[in-house]
C-alpha cells in the first residue's frame, strides 16, 4: 500500500500486485481507506514486499480486506479522537510478514482464543478472520494475533 497524490480518488495501492477492481469506486480497500479517514483514524502503512507469483491476488485481497475491515470496526468502537491503524510489510527470508495493529476496547482476548462477531446479524458476519485463516494455512503459514498496551496486533507470515 502506498500514498499518492492528492488528484489520484483511490490513494492507496499494493505495490507489485494488481488488485482487480478492489481499486474502484465500489472497491473495498478504497472503500476502507474513505472509512478510515470519514472516522478520524490515522492510518500508518511501512514496507514493501517483492512480487511472489505463488500467492494469488484474491488470496492477498482476502487478507489486506478483512484485517483492515476488522481494524477499522475496532477503532470505530474506541472512544476519542486519537485512533491508529498500522500495517507493516517485509520479506522474512523468501516468506511474506505482515502485521497490523489497532487500536481496541477489547483488554484480553478470550480465554478459548477465538472472537466472535458482535454484529446482529451472525450467519453474515463474522467469516473475516476465519477467512484470512483459511488463506494463511493453504501457503502453510502462521497467524498471531493478540492483545498488547489497548492494541489489537495480527502477525501473519505466508
Amino acid at each position: 500500500l502506498t500514498a499518492s497524490h492528492e488528484s489520484n480518488p483511490y490513494p492507496f495501492c499494493m505495490v507489485g500486485y494488481e488488485l482487480k477492481n478492489t481499486l474502484t469506486e465500489n472497491g473495498s480497500v478504497a472503500r476502507g481507506c474513505c472509512q478510515m479517514d470519514a472516522n478520524g483514524i490515522e492510518f500508518k502503512f511501512d514496507g514493501m514486499f517483492r512480487t511472489r507469483e505463488d500467492i494469488k491476488d484474491f488470496d492477498l485481497c482476502t487478507i489486506f480486506y478483512n484485517t483492515l475491515q476488522n481494524a477499522i470496526e475496532a477503532c470505530e468502537k474506541v472512544e476519542g479522537t486519537k485512533k491508529l491503524i498500522s500495517v507493516k510489510v517485509k520479506n522474512i527470508g523468501d516468506k511474506l510478514g505482515i502485521s497490523v495493529v489497532n487500536d481496541t476496547i477489547l483488554k484480553k482476548l478470550p480465554d478459548s482464543g477465538v472472537l466472535y462477531t458482535t454484529k446482529s446479524d451472525k450467519v453474515n458476519h463474522g467469516l473475516g478472520t476465519k477467512n484470512v485463516k483459511e488463506v494463511v494455512n493453504r501457503y502453510e503459514g502462521i497467524y498471531d494475533n493478540s492483545i498488547e498496551d489497548g492494541r489489537f496486533v495480527v502477525d501473519i507470515i505466508i
